[in-house]
């Protein structure tokens, strides 16, 4: 806690840092120790693996339900997809950052969680793509409508949106070291000579089993035979192919960083938060309606449960039954009309004689008379 301000270090200083679920605190903050001989600071030894409280997991599924949420909660306008990909090797996001141990990992400063800032998926996505059809060259880039679209250029932003990626399923995290052999040819003052000593720099990796990933984008966005559905069928197949064939962070040419597998669960995953999205709207709709009908008047609650009559059996019987008894006890001739309205759909206002039916059609005329 040391080099923090006042209030910060008197709030955490009675607390157990060790128990603090934040990374952020662990990796970016208390980072140095006193030595009990020298009195300075210098660096702590970063650990083989650092436990991730089960709190801060818990937190950051929370988090991300509540994004997929938040996406089904506007579907009506946005068409999301969401990727679900397999990582066995860690994954090294950030590590040219400033840290005072000279390596960084990305953490979320609200969340505590390793992630994947969406600029740089958007930018990885992006680079694949240039070197799958452009060759390399970043200038053929606008020569391809579709790319140009999903990406954007320096003059229009690009129509698909690409989403922070959350680290959390299974996360741990491990030590890791970077071996620099050159470190006088890196430093300026030699050339790069097999002599120098290897500068062992410790940093640290974040290991997860699997990560979703969101895209999406508005619906009804149509440029000449492009629809939203062929855009992102696009984006997700070249966003699936760059986190497979690249990879994503740093040193994925040894394997850091590169998915195993990248598949589309839009069908089996999103679909269920975008179905609970709905059963609840339905519920809200539903309650809020009740509230509004008993502040109705009785005649305008009659009123109301007649037209909402379909015509189904058990309405039709509903109709004859129960709806004709309240609106003979009522007297209210808009209710009577409205009831004859509805047997006149249905069929049942001409009927022979001898019959019930005929019986309260005739009872029904006497109110509207």
């Amino acid at each position: 806690m040391h080099f923090h301000p006042k209030d910060t270090y008197d709030a955490f200083k009675p607390s157990n840092k060790e128990k603090n679920a934040h990374l952020a605190y662990h990796i970016n903050f208390n980072v140095m120790m006193e030595d009990s001989k020298t009195r300075k600071f210098k660096p702590k030894k970063i650990e083989p693996i650092h436990t991730v409280h089960s709190d801060l997991k818990q937190l950051a599924k929370t988090i991300e339900s509540n994004r997929s949420y938040v996406l089904a909660s506007a579907s009506d306008f946005l068409s999301v997809r969401q990727l679900q990909g397999e990582i066995e090797s860690r994954m090294l996001i950030g590590l040219g950052s400033g840290h005072v141990n000279e390596t960084a990992l990305t953490i979320h400063p609200v969340y505590g969680i390793p992630y994947v800032p969406a600029s740089s998926l958007k930018g990885l996505v992006r680079n694949w793509f240039i070197h799958a059809y452009c060759d390399g060259d970043e200038k053929r880039l606008e020569d391809h409508s579709l790319a140009t679209m999903i990406f954007g250029t320096n003059t229009q932003r690009g129509v698909v949106q690409f989403y922070d990626i959350y680290l959390y399923h299974g996360l741990q995290i491990e030590g890791d070291i970077i071996a620099v052999h050159f470190p006088k040819y890196y430093s300026g003052k030699l050339p790069a000579t097999d002599d120098q000593n290897v500068n062992p720099v410790q940093l640290r990796a974040a290991k997860v089993k699997k990560a979703n990933i969101f895209l999406s984008m508005a619906k009804n966005h149509i440029d000449g035979e492009l629809i939203e559905s062929q855009i992102l069928d696009a984006a997700v197949m070249w966003t699936a192919q760059a986190l497979k064939e690249f990879g994503i962070g740093s040193k994925t040419s040894l394997g850091y960083g590169v998915f195993s597998n990248v598949r589309d669960v839009t069908d089996t995953e999103f679909i269920k938060v975008l179905k609970g999205w709905k059963e609840e709207v339905e519920k809200e709709n539903i309650r809020k309606k009740e509230i509004e009908v008993n502040n109705m008047s009785p005649e305008e609650q009659l009123l109301y449960y007649i037209n909402q009559l379909t015509e189904r059996p058990e309405d039709i019987e509903k109709s004859k039954a129960s709806l004709f008894e309240k609106v003979v006890e009522s007297k209210s001739k808009k209710a009577a009309q409205a009831l004859k309205e509805y047997w006149e759909r249905t069929g049942q206002w001409k009927v022979k004689k001898g019959k019930k039916q005929f019986i309260k059609v005739s009872k029904i005329n006497d109110l509207l008379k």
